[in-house]
């Protein structure tokens, strides 16, 4: 269901990591999971590339549907014409279960990404639409760009914005500055002049204090 732009989404940050610079093998690129499990069998290949004693940054570069179950986000999955599965992000963040001089980005361009903040660990940020955490309305849109094909707009904006030294707060800047500008290009239908930011939980704190 609507898989195209999924995949074309997850097809341009694999583009976009390796005009980077990054290794292939670190570059865990997967545009068929389907199901939960081979969700968490990539989050295993990309662990098994932290070296132990080391120091990083983990891109998580995330395309496909969301939902709500028990006023949390999660994946979710079309597993057969009229059923839907589930994953939920605090399985795929243990799956990862990140050393302790690393930390994590996440880019979900999925429904309800705005309520991550309810499950994000320590030493994770999230790039997400700036809305109320407890809104349990879906507000997210793929949109047909001008020869691009139909993607989605968190991923369309971040993979032109992805700095070469991956600075965070130039990246945020980016990305609104973008969103604004195709707000005003795109507009039959109007694309939403999304706000960006960088958001990290602090469950200490049970708050969300913008990075």
């Amino acid at each position: 269901q609507d898989v195209e732009p999924i995949r074309r989404d997850c097809e341009t940050w694999r583009q976009v990591w390796t005009k980077r610079g990054l290794p292939s093998e670190q570059v865990i690129y997967e545009d068929s999971a389907s199901e939960p499990a081979k969700v968490l069998a990539a989050v295993a290949r990309l662990k098994a590339t932290i070296e132990p004693g080391s120091t990083g940054t983990v891109w998580l570069c995330v395309s496909g549907h969301g939902d709500v179950q028990n006023h949390q986000p999660v994946m979710k999955f079309q597993a057969t014409e009229n059923e839907f599965v589930t994953l939920s992000w605090t399985r795929v963040f243990k799956g990862l279960a990140l050393p302790p001089n690393w930390s994590a980005v996440l880019i979900a361009d999925m429904c309800h990404n705005n309520m991550l903040g309810k499950v994000l660990p320590k030493r994770y940020e999230a790039i997400v639409v700036r809305q109320d955490m407890t809104d349990e309305r879906c507000k997210m849109v793929s949109y047909k760009y001008d020869g691009q094909g139909e993607r989605g707009v968190l991923s369309w904006i971040a993979q032109r914005s992805v700095p070469k030294d991956l600075n965070l707060a130039s990246m945020r800047d980016s990305m609104k500055q973008l969103s604004i500008a195709d707000g005003k290009r795109y507009t039959k239908p109007p694309v939403p002049t999304y706000d960006f930011r960088i958001e990290t939980w602090h469950p200490e704190f049970g708050t969300l204090k913008p990075g």
